[in-house]
């Protein structure tokens, strides 16, 4: 260590007066602490044996994480990667609006890599290799990488992966679905559902319930303990939300927003809105003959309590107007 950080930890330990110094109060050192970026965390459980057990205890850990989510927002940003051959290459993009490249990825480029989720900065990534489908929990900050034991091999259908953190039982969920779709008998069948327990280490299988007849067309989104896709019924043109209750392990079905039909949808993206599931629709309206004027309107959702038909209410926060069509939101 440098006579920086040494300089450092040790201002950060005493107060000097008259006399000999002092030190400071544990709640001074612990208000202090919590504020701090990770990387200096794992150098200070060097200073002392107090301060080591201070920052591996799980309040503190919560309190760290919570000032973190409040004041020390960043995006994650995988600039390539996903196609074999290629490097996964990582930075992230804080409030200052500073690049920051991410060091040390655990994952080569013989590998297929996908990032299937984020929450809390713990990430949960999928590896492809040779007809194998591996799944890993992987924390940057403190370059820690766990793999989720329980291989996927090939499978005639598809898996959807959906991600995420429950506050209400503390844990960390994996949820893994199986789909096969049956074209000449226009079905689809779900033909198991998995969840895994980061506090258990194990996976268990759970009841689908009514995903009967219901495909999953977008990558899982999280928020607020659950995981989300949009989906579609069978012989209906309609798109709907799907959703994934991680504490209670219930899956269910909600309608989309009411959006104009004089309008010419072209997509729709789920996303978050401060915690909040959220819907980007883009749409075409014609201006002239010759011209198109590009919209998107975000969609937030409201969720009460009700009866079920009226459980949830979507609010429009945000309309872009004059959109090119060349960008992706």
């Amino acid at each position: 260590m440098g006579s920086s950080f040494k300089s450092n930890a040790m201002a950060l330990t005493t107060v000097h007066g008259e006399g000999d110094p002092k030190l400071l109060p544990q709640a001074i050192v612990r208000n202090i602490l919590k504020r701090l970026p990770v990387k200096y965390l794992l150098q200070f459980q060097c200073v002392c044996k107090q301060w080591k057990n201070l920052i591996k205890d799980r309040s503190f850990i919560a309190e760290h994480l919570h000032h973190s989510t409040r004041h020390n927002h960043s995006l994650l940003f995988q600039r390539s990667g996903g196609d074999k051959g290629v490097p996964v290459d990582l930075c992230s993009l804080d409030c200052e609006k500073q690049f920051d490249e991410v060091q040390n990825i655990p994952f080569d480029s013989s590998v297929r890599v996908r990032i299937v989720g984020s929450s809390n900065g713990l990430l949960c990534v999928e590896r492809s290799s040779y007809r194998v489908h591996s799944l890993f929990l992987w924390n940057p900050a403190i370059r820690k990488i766990k793999q989720v034991h329980s291989n996927v091999y090939d499978f005639e259908g598809s898996i959807y992966v959906g991600y995420g953190f429950s506050p209400i039982v503390k844990d960390y969920k994996i949820l893994r679905a199986y789909f096969t779709e049956d074209e000449y008998e226009d079905e689809v069948e779900v033909n198991r559902e998995e969840v895994y327990s980061l506090s258990t280490e194990r996976w268990r299988k759970i009841k689908f319930g009514n995903l009967k007849g219901v495909n999953l067309n977008s990558e899982a989104v999280t928020a607020n303990g659950a995981v989300f896709w949009l989906g579609s019924k069978l012989g209906e043109e309609e798109d709907l939300v799907v959703s994934f209750d991680m504490a209670m392990e219930t899956f269910t079905l909600i309608p989309m927003p009411a959006l104009d039909r004089s309008h010419k949808y072209t997509g729709h993206k789920l996303t978050v809105y401060e915690n909040k599931i959220a819907v980007i629709s883009h749409f075409i309206e014609p201006v002239s003959f010759t011209t198109d004027s590009w919209l998107i309107d975000l969609w937030v959702m409201e969720e009460g309590i009700g009866a079920p038909q009226k459980r949830w209410s979507w609010t429009k926060k945000y309309s872009l107007i004059n959109f090119t069509g060349s960008e992706h939101p």
